[in-house]
């Protein structure tokens, strides 16, 4: 038997030795009980907490003793602190549950909330009810009132959100279906609408959205439900699911709400400077690289990129990427970077490459003392060249996908790529290359070497001659499939399509690299088809006596003239898909590294 170590293990194992079998509801609360436990001092955060945990425990249909959570949690807390555990420990504990219980049993009398918890969870379930019939109810009619009132009643009761919603009419439109759907699946799906909701919260963040917006929003909802709905149970959930959701939104809008994501906003670089000044420096790289709230978080410099405020994520790749001392500690956040963005190659490519200079300038350091005329410089090429997970990394194919040729000539880029080059593509390419040779040559042996105008054969030559096909149909035609199946899948898997009028054609196919190997592994299955050899046999008698694998037959005249016609092209190809092996210079051939 496993001996229960954590506090959820050893809770529901005294729940068993107690007697509590019916104990699903108690693990309802453990997953909800350590926010409220470390935001016990913050009565606004447990309030939301509670209700939270009310509408989960609403959607089952069971009966909830909350003493006998108390009696299992005391003796839980006893027996994994035996030695520490006292009285204040007890009054504690004791203090603590009162206060989450008395929350969880709290009579709301305006909205008309019993005190008993059993009564309270079904009085819940009666209002998502409620509301669910009206919202389903609604007519188009109904549903384009709300709309229009909402916002009229909004700007009535805040005329300064108008400076904040200046999107059109269709996305103010669509803002306000939203509000009525997050209040019904804030009953069916509480937990997950709380992630949601944290993370909409820290888009407001980004966005600079004032908390003092929320409340004459919700007013103007709920007043506007009010005149088209003449059920007071939907109302109630309506106002009450609402209710909850402003105030999960004004909780991450004030935790994220940091000075970063404030200096952001004005996209001035001494703004940001001066909102970095005051973080250590050891955590300035948190700071500007993730913002968390719950379980969501968001990245301010991500964040600067989206929104256009190229100036503060200048700012910030600068900071980060500057070597800081604290006597024998040094703080560099290039590890930071690229382990919360491995990508950030990738999206400063698409969406700043102006930053592309700045990330890379960042990636070397430069003594300032020179010796024998020679200066040291470190180079951190490190996550250009494998990603966390240790293998290759993409940098090098997003760079020459960019196209742009002043960033490719880079010193940093240059490093990297000349690393990768002399300790790993090059074998590879070289390996790769001539094998293509060596296919060449056994197609012109079987094609031209062993061909004789006169007509005549021996064996030794018709054997040798099977062969050299044999190979070129079973080990290179195989390679090619093979190859070209396999960035078939790539493309498709990522959608990585052009339309040429209704057909969706892989996107690889226009590279004349790619598209010339899938012509020549088509001429080389019709050369297959028409193999002369094939429709002679094994074993045939021509006017010169019995011979093995020939191809000079009857049944072969009609098809050597079509294999003759294949052949002609397929030794094009092969010729001019080998004139790519005399690039040997990495500079020149990593824009066509995969």
């Amino acid at each position: 038997m496993k001996v229960p170590t954590t506090f959820k293990e050893m809770f529901l194992f005294n729940a068993t030795v107690m007697g509590y079998t019916n104990n699903d509801w108690m693990s309802i609360i453990l997953d909800q009980f350590d926010p409220m436990v470390l935001n016990i001092a913050n009565s606004h955060r447990l309030s939301e907490e509670c209700d939270v945990l009310s509408l989960v425990l609403a959607k089952q249909n069971i009966e909830i003793q909350l003493t006998e959570f108390r009696s299992v949690m005391l003796a839980t807390l006893r027996s994994l602190a035996p030695k520490d555990w006292d009285t204040e420990h007890e009054v504690a504990w004791n203090w603590l549950w009162e206060n989450i219980e008395r929350m969880l049993k709290a009579e709301r009398a305006q909205w008309g909330k019993p005190k008993q918890l059993g009564i309270y969870i079904r009085w819940l379930g009666v209002q998502e009810r409620a509301l669910d019939l009206f919202i389903g109810g609604l007519s188009d009619e109904m549903v384009n009132y709300f709309r229009r009132e909402v916002y009229k009643r909004f700007f009535q009761n805040a005329p300064a959100g108008q400076d904040h919603f200046k999107q059109s009419t269709t996305r103010l439109y669509f803002l306000a279906d939203r509000v009525v759907e997050i209040t019904l699946d804030m009953f069916k799906r509480p937990r997950k609408m709380v992630q949601e909701i944290s993370g909409l919260g820290l888009r407001h963040v980004g966005f600079g959205i004032p908390t003092e917006m929320f409340g004459p929003y919700v007013s103007a909802a709920v007043d506007t439900v009010a005149s088209m709905s003449p059920d007071d149970h939907a109302l109630a959930g309506f106002r009450w699911s609402l209710t909850l959701v402003a105030k999960i939104l004004v909780r991450a809008v004030g935790e994220g709400a940091t000075l970063v994501m404030r200096a952001i906003n004005t996209n001035q670089e001494q703004a940001m400077k001066k909102a970095v000044a005051i973080a250590p420096r050891g955590k300035r790289a948190t700071e500007l690289l993730n913002i968390s709230v719950g379980t969501q978080s968001i990245s301010p410099l991500f964040w600067a990129i989206e929104s256009g405020a190229l100036n503060s994520a200048r700012a910030m790749i600068i900071d980060l990427l500057t070597i800081r001392a604290d006597r024998d500690v040094y703080y560099y956040g290039c590890n930071e970077l690229f382990t919360r963005h491995p990508d950030i190659i990738q999206r400063l490519c698409k969406d700043a490459p102006t930053l592309l200079y700045t990330l890379l300038d960042g990636l070397v350091w430069r003594s300032r003392l020179t010796v024998q005329a020679q200066r040291r410089i470190n180079y951190y090429v490190k996550h250009l060249v494998q990603d966390l997970h240790g293998k290759s990394s993409q940098s090098l194919s997003w760079l020459a996908a960019h196209g742009d040729p002043k960033v490719i000539v880079h010193p940093v880029v240059v490093m990297f790529a000349d690393l990768i080059w002399s300790h790993l593509a090059m074998y590879h390419f070289l390996l790769g290359r001539c094998y293509f040779l060596f296919t060449v040559c056994v197609f012109v042996t079987s094609q031209a070497v062993l061909f004789r105008h006169d007509g005549t054969e021996t064996v030794e030559e018709n054997v040798i001659r099977f062969a050299c096909r044999c190979f070129l149909y079973f080990f290179g035609l195989s390679k090619l499939c093979f190859d070209q199946c396999r960035l078939l899948a790539t493309d498709l898997k990522t959608r990585n399509l052009r339309w040429f009028r209704c057909f969706p054609i892989p996107r690889y196919l226009f590279s004349l690299q790619h598209g010339g190997t899938c012509l020549l592994a088509i001429l080389l299955i019709l050369m297959y088809i028409e193999e002369p050899i094939m429709w002679c046999g094994v074993f045939s008698i021509t006017d010169k006596g019995p011979l093995i694998f020939t191809n000079n037959c009857i049944e072969a005249e009609q098809a050597k003239n079509t294999y003759s016609i294949l052949s002609c092209f397929a030794m094009l190809l092969y010729w001019a898909l080998l004139m790519d092996f005399t690039l040997f210079s990495m500079r020149t051939d990593s824009w066509r590294l995969e």
